[in-house]
């Protein structure tokens, strides 16, 4: 060391770094828009409405068409981000479906339709929590498309059933097995200012719009559904396992009902994977929002020397969440990790660090049993002594 005389200052930025969930909940919807102001929300474009306040934006978005309803029964469940992707007019059903699922220009190399999905964190600076297409997802291409974008994005989808029969929504939730996947059956009712008279729309914007205000820890099952007058198909709900609600929930298939308490409510809970581990929507979701934390907050992890307190910061900053998100009892318990088997010399001379984690959240109560015991001994009491 040369020579010196006085006080040197040096920064050490090594050690743990803060973890703050990332929760925040936004939808990204592709649909149409026929007399929306092209300047604000072009066809082939993502426009970004920030929330029910946003009354610039959703004046904008103009009232023909299926998206503006669409927004407005968002808005009517929750106060959120809306990424609206507007698409062409279609000049039949087919054409619709393929405006939606999109693709890559080959004259500008834009994404267009669902693809663009991909684009919301490069232009608005997160991602889409919630991916949904409401006036197609009934169809399997839309539906399948959504489901590879949502692994990709940790995101969720939802999508509708056939607004049919039973049996055909049924075998609809056949076509996919899908851990981040909520299949909503029937449409509802709602009121249109427009034609002034009642009109059927597919549910899942209203129950995107109910996942968003629902808190990642908890099931959005039994929530109200705000903004409607009726569900499109009858469907009765008992509670004993025999009505038509039950039917769709056993097999995975969310519904809306009037409730006898009151209210019409969102009834299932259950995702479209057919492992019992995934086996609730609500696991879906609390994954993807670990999976949007890490890759968010652990960014400054990323290029540093490999070394022991490198491990130990990453490690202690990971835990230091755990324990946090346990002390709110957002989940059961979990911790971080590092593996030596993973963390050898090879590897981590060829740049590579693993750091390994596990959670648990609670499990939701689907079914609640009261059992009733006879005990004729209370009857001692009513002879006097």
């Amino acid at each position: 060391m040369s020579y010196f005389h006085g006080i040197r200052h040096q920064l050490v930025s090594s050690g743990t770094r803060p973890v703050a969930t990332q929760s925040d909940e936004s939808i990204f919807i592709v649909a149409e828009a026929p007399d929306a102001l092209d300047a604000k929300f072009p066809i082939g474009e993502t426009t970004l409405i920030a929330g029910a306040q946003d009354a610039k934006a959703i004046a904008a978005l103009g009232t023909d068409g299926d998206g503006p309803r669409f927004v407005d029964g968002i808005f009517d469940l929750v106060s959120c981000k809306v990424f609206f992707h507007r698409i062409a007019e279609g000049a039949d059903d087919a054409a619709q479906i393929s405006h939606a699922v999109g693709g890559i220009d080959a004259d500008t190399n834009k994404r267009h339709g669902l693809q663009a999905a991909f684009d919301v964190k490069q232009q608005f600076g997160i991602d889409p929590s919630i991916l949904i297409a409401p006036s197609v997802s009934a169809h399997q291409a839309v539906a399948t498309e959504l489901a590879a974008i949502s692994k990709k994005l940790a995101a969720v989808f939802v999508i509708d059933g056939p607004n049919e029969k039973i049996q055909d929504a049924i075998a609809y939730r056949g076509n996919f097995d899908e851990m981040h996947g909520l299949l909503v059956d029937p449409f509802v009712t709602v009121w249109d200012t427009e034609t002034n008279a009642e009109v059927v729309e597919p549910s899942s914007a209203r129950v995107a719009g109910l996942i968003a205000a629902t808190p990642w820890w908890q099931s959005a099952s039994s929530g109200i559904i705000r903004g409607i007058t009726g569900v499109a198909r009858e469907i009765d709900y008992r509670g004993d396992g025999t009505s038509r609600a039950e039917l769709l929930n056993q097999n995975h298939i969310a519904t809306i009902v009037r409730h006898p308490k009151g209210g019409y409510k969102l009834l299932g809970g259950r995702s479209l994977s057919s492992d019992p581990k995934f086996a609730f929507f609500k696991r879906a979701r609390v994954m993807n929002v670990f999976a949007r934390t890490l890759m968010d907050q652990m960014q400054w992890a990323v290029d540093r020397n490999i070394t022991r307190r490198y491990f130990e910061a990453v490690t202690d900053g990971g835990n230091k969440w755990i324990r946090r998100e346990v002390s709110l009892e957002h989940i059961a318990g979990g911790r971080f990790w590092v593996d030596p088997a993973l963390n050898t010399p090879e590897s981590m001379e060829g740049g590579e660090a693993v750091f390994d984690y596990d959670f648990v959240e609670y499990g939701e109560a689907e079914q609640v049993t009261f059992r009733a015991h006879i005990n004729n001994g209370y009857l001692t009491d009513i002879v006097p002594v």
